[in-house]
């Protein structure tokens, strides 16, 4: 994976081995058909969300796909089982191995459409280690129809105890471990065929044996809201002389000339009469224009 790829931003779990669970909403998933949903601590305040795999809805190791280089001819080779030291968890562990096919992989994948609520519905993942190795995993999904290839990706380092959150909107498109061409599909959560667990060698060269415990994935419920621009005041400015709003690019005020930089009342007070001499008189009405001006604020007549 090349150095575009997103990284999970982590938070340690109020208890070890478990997110940081707040409170449980029995009415909110009853509402929203999921079983059990779960009220979280997440970076951008409470967030709901719904057990997609571990925990109360389990594992199903049965209906995990093993992914490596073994199909180009590697010898990497990964497995997800239960977990030894964790009632309810799952362990991914196996062996890199870049000696045969170079750049080595390794995984396991999940159907998309075997989930206990679609992706569809849903802003973004959280993942809870219970035990890890520091090296570096990632979340991978596939689209139906993709370019072969092509998957989309979040990273994160495996440090120990933690929650990882992984919104749909930092998912980059990888190939081959590295950003993949543009234009890049969009992800497109309503065609996910699979959904995986993933390690690499990447840039760091990562080789030999690896072990991952995972606690729970569960999905954020609710749609990312649109991303909006700065408001119109951070991108303008305010002449001091007349109070005229600008566009940031422009250097003297569009109404009265003034210079951006005027600051003192010294300079405002001389800025706003200098713009004062600088108006023309009206040759139709008399009327008096600012320099800036091409026609009458009043009767509408060109300036010359």
């Amino acid at each position: 994976f090349g150095p575009g790829a997103a990284r999970a931003r982590t938070r340690p779990p109020a208890m070890p081995g478990r997110g940081r669970r707040v409170s449980r909403w029995p009415r909110a998933a009853a509402a929203l058909g999921v079983g059990i949903a779960v009220v979280r601590l997440s970076g951008a305040g409470l967030a709901t969300v719904a057990p997609l795999l571990g925990g109360q809805v389990g594992w199903r190791f049965g209906q995990w796909k093993q992914v490596s280089d073994a199909s180009l001819g590697g010898a990497s080779a990964g497995s997800l089982q239960g977990a030894t030291a964790h009632a309810k968890g799952a362990d991914f562990r196996g062996t890199l191995d870049p000696s045969l096919s170079g750049p080595a992989f390794a995984g396991v994948a999940f159907p998309a459409e075997a989930l206990s609520h679609p992706l569809g519905e849903m802003r973004g993942l959280t993942v809870d280690v219970l035990e890890g190795d520091g090296l570096e995993y990632s979340v991978a999904i596939r689209m139906k129809g993709s370019i072969a290839g092509i998957l989309h990706q979040f990273r994160f380092r495996a440090d120990g105890p933690s929650t990882h959150e992984m919104p749909f909107k930092s998912f980059v498109p990888m190939r081959g471990g590295n950003p993949a061409p543009q234009p890049a599909p969009p992800l497109n959560l309503d065609r996910v065929e699979s959904i995986a667990v993933q390690i690499d060698s990447g840039a760091a060269n990562q080789r030999g044996a690896f072990a991952l415990t995972l606690g729970e994935m569960s999905g954020i419920l609710g749609v990312e809201a649109p991303e909006r621009g700065p408001p119109p005041r951070e991108t303008r400015w305010t002449c001091p002389a007349c109070e005229t709003m600008n566009y940031d690019e422009a250097t003297t005020c569009v109404r009265c000339g003034a210079a951006r930089g005027v600051e003192t009342v010294e300079k405002v007070e001389a800025a706003f009469a200098a713009a004062k001499k600088q108006k023309w008189e009206c040759a139709g009405c008399g009327a008096k224009n600012f320099a800036a001006a091409g026609e009458c604020h009043k009767c509408g007549a060109p300036r010359f």
